[in-house]
């Protein structure tokens, strides 16, 4: 099974950067009801569903406060189920792959919007039952233009010089990550408002929504066709199912929780094995204190040994793929 075993890991990685870019950059456009905008109807429109254009502005607005706050502090919960068949086209073997991973990550930001100056720690442990009997605890931060990382006591350190924060499309798109609420408005599909602030005493209002699938993927099919990426080479085909969640805004106008449930579906035959893969991604993300400064100290240096070549050594190797 050893082919098997490699295709899945190199589907299991695709399926998470997939995931994650969907998430980055600017987005097509905002679709509203007709029945709320006045727009005459057509087949397109009426198939997506319903906007409350107030919440929506509330998102918005929400969003706008934290990225003038220039820093963050959150907590996430993620759980990831995969289900995976693999079967071998030459002989027939087959194996079906099932398991989870839970995913705790602490993140504090400041100065996100400058680069010379931003600072970064970030704490995460993830389990995977039956894969790994311990947790893998992870601590990265970054300041002065040097990332560091700790993976279970191994030690690292690379040179990012700030200037490559700002200027290069991979980590302007991690800003534009970092420095926003977990994803883009343009993508709603509908939007509803569950919970009123006049609904409970902490003066919160709740908008479940639903982001669009298809819409998702044709960005994320952009993403990659600009950097030369073409999933159909790898003989996979990918779509994103249409993505469910919730967000708190308190009363100050602050997102405070909000919450997603989405499925990928990736299939496809590679190398001669045939795949069928479900990737299940619930997430949880808390902000701490929205809107007031966030502050933190930062671990000492000692003890982590350079990657030998930094960034540059990163670029240059990524262009020899």
């Amino acid at each position: 099974m050893g082919k098997l075993k490699k295709t899945f890991i190199a589907v299991m990685a695709l399926s998470f950067v997939m995931g994650i870019s969907s998430y980055a950059g600017e987005a097509p456009r905002i679709i509203y009801d007709p029945s709320v905008t006045g727009e005459s109807s057509s087949q397109t429109h009426t198939e997506k569903g319903f906007i409350d254009e107030a919440g929506l502005q509330l998102i918005n607005d929400a969003q706008k406060r934290q990225v003038e706050a220039n820093s963050l502090d959150a907590l996430m919960n993620m759980d990831v189920n995969m289900n995976m068949n693999l079967r071998d086209s030459a002989t027939g073997e087959a194996q079906d792959m099932a398991f989870g991973i839970g995913l705790d990550l602490a993140m504090k930001m400041k100065d996100i919007e400058s680069p010379q100056t931003m600072k970064y720690i970030m704490d995460m442990k993830m389990t995977m039952p039956g894969i790994i009997d311990e947790p893998l605890d992870m601590k990265m931060f970054y300041a002065d233009g040097w990332l560091y990382s700790d993976t279970s006591g191994v030690k690292t350190k690379q040179y990012m010089d700030p200037a490559i924060y700002g200027d290069m499309q991979m980590t302007d798109s991690m800003q534009q990550i970092l420095n926003s609420s977990t994803y883009n408005t343009d993508f709603f599909k509908s939007l509803t408002v569950t919970s009123h602030n006049t609904d409970n005493p902490d003066g919160n209002t709740v908008l479940s929504y639903t982001m669009d699938g298809r819409e998702i993927m044709k960005y994320v099919n952009e993403i990659y066709a600009a950097i030369g990426f073409d999933m159909s080479e790898l003989g996979f085909d990918m779509n994103i199912s249409d993505i469910k969640g919730d967000i708190t805004v308190n009363s100050a106008g602050y997102i405070t929780r909000d919450t997603m449930d989405m499925t990928i579906n990736i299939s496809g035959n590679s190398q001669g094995i045939e795949n069928n893969m479900a990737v299940v991604v619930k997430a949880d993300v808390t902000y701490n204190n929205p809107g007031s400064p966030v502050d933190f100290n930062l671990p000492s240096t000692e003890g982590y040994e350079e990657i030998i070549g930094g960034a540059d050594g990163l670029a240059e190797g990524l262009s020899l793929q």
